[in-house]
């Protein structure tokens, strides 16, 4: 006769109920396990890529078919089971949240490399550029199986052995995960000799040990610095839950019970940096028929019965306390160590990560990798794995999309409440916005969110705010060269800004005037600026300064001639050699300014500029701006001052004109970047790019393409065949020696032609002349007769087209053998 349980046991084995799923397994409370008469269904999960075993994180093992669903107790915060427990402790996050709330951000560093025109360009101090590669021109591979303990010093050696000479700065090494579980290294060369992966492969074979390692091709890549013309796709945020423990504290009385939680819940009562939650006391219960429970959640995995009662007074203290295991006992900053060493196992990261500052339940962690490709492979990979530390809880990895803007405070102020309108729709496209705490001059800015599209139109739709309204006159944006370095420009701009109650700027790069405010007033204060300026049709003098003109209008001088010809624009240019008064009047103007300047020379002013005074225009400095070597610049100034610096100074380097003019010291790219608006540096840099192509004509060429902006390499002379070069963007493909295209003819041939004589017609009708010496073509807008060429740099009589070395002796020629410097008859 069989037992009642042999008897269960066979009826279990054919019964059709086992097809039925069980409710308590769903539930997560099935106490039988894999002995359960009743189906445990297997949920449906997602199958990691297969990319990812390379990774070798280890899975342990389910031995029971709980582990599979998650433990409800544990998504409350109450499972005291911990690591015992037999379902998973796993909960799906939260994504709604802004993804930088509780980050602080990092000063982000700057190369100086930017990607301008299809080229890799880097910038040195005074924003000159020192280098300009292609990136066909690169060469560069991935050295697999490296030792475990390679460096950067050990690889570079081991590539001078092979006779690769690689920079030490162009070369990293990634720490990557092998296929057999073992942990090599991996480093990635860009170099510029040309050197093919056959060749490499072919070098590591000849040395001893060198069949061990795997030489693969891979595309170049190069670190850039962020800039707010481009959006930054480099940043992941990873997170995991933090270990937690609950405590249940029972007490007899609910009086005490009711203190002890507000105690908690009020923050009387920490527990280190923890935000601990307190639950309302709750009455009698199964635990125990005559106890009042408080419930203590998101404790550390840490913390003891003697600390907790540390806390409490001992008219309050508990009757029992309960603990329950942490899921696991990973300290903080070792389980950040182990995400960090994931992180770098797929790419080089921009410093250590950042470490979330709020205290919930999820430790997260901010990482910025070098490379944007970097940075999604990590998504692909790591999202929603196995933490190393801890099987059963699951890694959160989500690419995070940015966009930085630095804004002057004035400019912000005005537009404040249109961002603001702005900022509900941003959010309700899952895009947040951060404003900084605004530094002395700027306001930094910044979009994030986890849909490129997304960001991408809202930072177009802020662009378009920070951009302003451009005050134009039948369609021409309106413009005075005065404008550039005019201090008084005040007198004439403040009026509207009160008037219309808006702000006005001075766009120096752009030869502009941007209006910010509410888009009404913009519109009419921008009609207003036009009519006045329109009306203001008065000609321009230039004065040449020798030494002495110019010491005298250091120590005083310019605010005489600004009181003498009151309301005429007064401007001094110390950009252009030699340096200059200019004056926007009549001829009687002119004359009085020579006079005062003539019988002041004789008698140089004694008084001296205070330290509070302008090095550039030598009166009180307007939101001063103070460089390292001590002196000040009026912000409108300091901007001028860069922005004209690159394209007039024979060595484009932008330095400081202070102590009239002899400290010359070349201003670091940091310097600029801390004084100048991002748009502001950016464009400097993009302007200092354009200006060294056109004076290093031998060497780089832009695409003929109208608006296409992208550069190749010339042909170094003696070149028999000139290769061609297709253009990247455009398609065009030409002579890069001719630079045109003749294709199915030499060069010969096609010089040989006759040039289009309705092309020179054109260029005589419009008023356009081709340098004397690289044949840039210059059209002459305003102002005297000496040009300096955009193309090579050479200065040039405008009347006769003789070009000088230096401005000095263009303006000696213009006055010895035209008779004076400027186009405008002297009897006018």
């Amino acid at each position: 006769m069989q037992s009642t349980g042999a008897v269960f046991s066979q009826a279990r084995e054919f019964t059709p109920l086992q097809r039925m799923p069980c409710r308590y397994f769903a539930l997560g409370a099935c106490k039988y396990g894999d002995a359960c008469r009743y189906a445990h269904p297997e949920p449906i999960r997602k199958v990691p890529d297969e990319e990812f075993a390379a990774l070798k994180i280890n899975h342990e093992p389910a031995s029971d078919s709980r582990q599979r669903i998650p433990c409800k107790f544990f998504a409350w915060g109450h499972c005291k089971r911990g690591l015992a427990c037999s379902f998973a402790h796993a909960v799906t996050p939260d994504y709604s949240q802004p993804a930088n709330e509780d980050f602080e951000e990092p000063e982000d560093g700057d190369s100086g490399a930017r990607e301008l025109g299809g080229a890799i360009v880097q910038f040195g101090d005074g924003a000159t550029v020192s280098a300009v590669s292609l990136r066909t021109e690169f060469y560069s591979f991935r050295l697999n199986n490296l030792p475990e303990d390679a460096t950067l010093e050990s690889v570079t050696s081991l590539l001078a052995d092979v006779g690769v000479n690689s920079e030490p700065n162009k070369t990293r090494v990634t720490l990557m995960t092998g296929n057999d579980a073992s942990v090599y290294s991996s480093a990635e060369i860009n170099t510029v000799e040309p050197t093919s992966v056959e060749e490499m492969r072919t070098k590591f074979a000849a040395i001893p040990g060198g069949k061990d390692f795997e030489v693969v091709g891979i595309p170049q890549r190069i670190a850039l610095s962020s800039n707010t013309h481009t959006i930054d796709c480099r940043r992941v945020h990873c997170s995991w839950y933090r270990p937690v423990c609950t405590a249940w504290l029972d007490f007899g009385n609910e009086s005490i019970a009711d203190r002890v939680s507000r105690g908690f819940r009020s923050g009387r009562y920490k527990i280190g940096d923890r935000e601990v939650t307190a639950s309302e006391p709750s009455g009698s219960n199964a635990r125990s028929l005559r106890a009042y429970t408080v419930i203590l959640t998101n404790l550390p995995p840490r913390i003891t019965k003697e600390k907790i009662l540390c806390l409490i007074g001992r008219n309050l203290l508990p009757r029992d306390i309960e603990i329950s295991e942490p899921a696991y006992d990973e300290e903080d900053d070792t389980a950040i160590a182990q995400i960090q060493s994931l992180l770098t196992g797929i790419g080089e990261l921009e410093g250590d990560p950042v470490v979330s500052k709020s205290n919930l339940k999820r430790l997260k962690i901010q990482a910025k990798f070098a490379h944007e490709a970097d940075a999604r492979t990590a998504v692909s990979k790591l999202h929603d794995s196995a933490l190393p530390f801890y099987s059963r809880g699951r890694l959160t990895v989500q690419l995070v999309i940015s966009a930085k803007f630095k804004v002057l405070n004035r400019v912000y102020q005005a537009v404040e409440q249109r961002i603001k309108e702005q900022r509900q729709a941003w959010m309700d496209s899952k895009v947040f916005l951060r404003d900084y705490p605004p530094s002395i001059a700027f306001t930094c800015l910044k979009l994030e969110g986890q849909d490129a599209k997304q960001v991408a139109s809202a930072k177009k739709e802020l662009d378009v705010i920070l951009a302003g309204c451009v005050v134009e006159h039948n369609g021409q944006a309106v413009w005075r060269e005065a404008w550039s370095k005019m201090k008084k420009i005040s007198s004439i701009l403040k009026p509207v800004e009160q008037a219309f109650n808006v702000i006005i700027s001075r766009d120096t790069l752009r030869r502009q005037l941007r209006v910010y405010g509410a888009p009404k007033s913009c519109t009419e204060a921008a009609k207003r600026l036009a009519e006045l300026t329109h009306a203001d049709n008065e000609a321009r003098f230039e004065i040449p300064l020798d030494s002495d003109g110019f010491r005298w209008t250091c120590q005083g001088g310019q605010n005489e001639l600004f009181s003498a010809l009151d309301p005429k624009p007064v401007t001094l240019d110390v950009v252009s050699n030699p340096k200059r008064i200019i004056i926007h009047g009549n001829q009687e103007d002119y004359e009085k300014a020579l006079t005062l300047l003539h019988g002041a020379k004789k008698q140089l002013a004694k008084t001296t500029p205070t330290d509070k005074d302008c090095s550039a225009c030598w009166t009180e400095a307007e939101c001063p701006v103070r460089t390292q070597c001590g002196h000040v610049y009026c912000s409108g100034c300091f901007e001028a001052l860069c922005s004209s610096k690159s394209a007039t100074d024979s060595d484009m380097l932008i330095r400081c004109v202070g102590d009239e003019d002899t400290c010359r010291r070349v201003l670091p790219l940091g310097e600029l970047r801390e004084h100048l608006s991002s748009t502001t540096l950016e464009d400097i840099l993009g302007a200092a790019f354009s200006s060294y192509i056109a004076k290093n004509a031998a060497e780089f060429r832009y695409c003929p393409t109208p608006d296409c902006g992208m550069v190749y390499r010339v042909a170094k002379e003696g070149v028999k065949v000139p290769p061609a070069h297709t253009c990247g963007k455009c398609l065009i493909s030409l002579c890069t020696s001719c630079h045109v295209s003749h294709e199915n003819q030499s060069c010969a041939e096609h010089k040989s032609q006759i040039p289009d004589p309705r092309v020179e017609l054109l260029k005589k009708n419009l008023g356009i002349k081709d340098c004397p010496k690289c044949k840039t073509s210059m059209e002459k807008i305003d102002g005297c007769d000496h040009m300096t060429c955009q193309g090579c740099g050479a200065h040039i009589c405008w009347k006769c087209l003789e070009s000088f070395t230096s401005g000095r002796d263009c303006y000696e020629h213009l006055n010895r053998v035209h008779g004076g410097i400027m186009d405008v008859p002297r009897g006018l």
